[in-house]
C-alpha cells in the first residue's frame, strides 16, 4: 500500500535548493497535522502534479500512522478517532490553501469517518477491498499516473464489511468529495432474496 499521504497545491509556497519547503512553512503544516502523527515521523516534500509552472504542489507524507501495518484490519479499532483527527486537520487545510487530495490509505480512514457520521456501527468495520482509478491526464508520463505524488486526482472505490455482515461500497474523488455510499445486504439472506419487499415488511 502507498504512503499515508495529503497533497495540496500552493501559490505562496517557499523551498529550499534542496526542494522542501522552507522550515517556517513547514512548521505551520506540522501544526496542522500534529494530532495525527508525531512531526519527527512526518515529513514534507515539494514537486508539481501538473497544475501549472507557479502552481506548487506539497506533500506531507505521514509515515508513523498505523496503515503501515502488514494486516490493515488490525488496527481498525482506532480508525473511527483518526477519521476524525484526518477530517480536522484537512479542513485546517482547506481553510488556509484550497484543495487537498489524499492518499488511498487516507481515504480509507476519510471513508470510516463518512460511514460514521451516517450512523453506520464502525467498531467493527473490515476493509474488503481498495480500488485506485487515477484521472487521466495526457500531459503527464503515463508511467507515474499510479503515483499520488505526480497525480493526486483519482477515485477511490472502497468496500468494507460491518458487524452485521452487510458490506458498503463508499466511493470518493481524493478531495474527499463523496460521490456515493450503498449498502449491500450481505448481511441477511432473506432481504438478499426478496429485495425491495423485504424492505417494505
Amino acid at each position: 500500500m502507498e504512503d499515508f499521504a495529503l497533497s495540496f497545491v500552493d501559490n505562496e509556497v517557499e523551498s529550499d535548493a534542496r526542494s522542501r519547503p522552507t522550515s517556517r512553512y513547514a512548521d505551520e503544516i506540522m501544526r496542522e497535522l500534529a494530532p495525527l502523527s508525531e512531526p519527527k515521523k512526518t515529513h514534507l516534500e515539494v514537486g508539481s502534479a501538473g497544475y501549472g509552472a507557479d502552481a506548487i504542489t506539497v506533500i506531507a507524507i505521514l509515515a508513523g500512522l498505523f496503515l503501515r501495518s502488514k494486516d490493515i484490519n488490525d488496527a481498525l479499532d482506532a480508525w473511527p478517532e483518526l477519521g476524525h483527527k484526518l477530517k480536522r486537520a484537512v479542513e485546517a487545510l482547506r481553510a488556509k490553501h484550497g484543495r487537498v487530495s489524499m492518499s488511498e490509505p487516507a481515504a480509507l480512514l476519510w471513508a470510516v469517518e463518512l460511514l460514521k457520521e451516517r450512523d453506520v456501527a464502525t467498531d467493527q468495520l473490515q476493509v474488503l477491498s481498495a480500488v485506485t482509478i487515477p484521472v487521466v491526464n495526457r500531459s503527464l508520463n503515463q508511467k507515474y499516473l499510479r503515483d499520488f505524488r505526480f497525480q493526486p486526482d483519482r477515485f477511490y472505490v472502497l468496500t468494507f464489511r460491518d458487524g452485521a455482515g452487510d458490506a458498503w461500497v463508499v466511493t470518493l474523488r481524493s478531495t474527499g468529495e463523496l460521490e456515493s455510499i450503498q449498502r449491500l445486504p450481505a448481511g441477511n439472506w432473506q432481504e438478499y432474496d426478496l429485495g425491495e419487499a423485504f424492505r417494505r415488511t
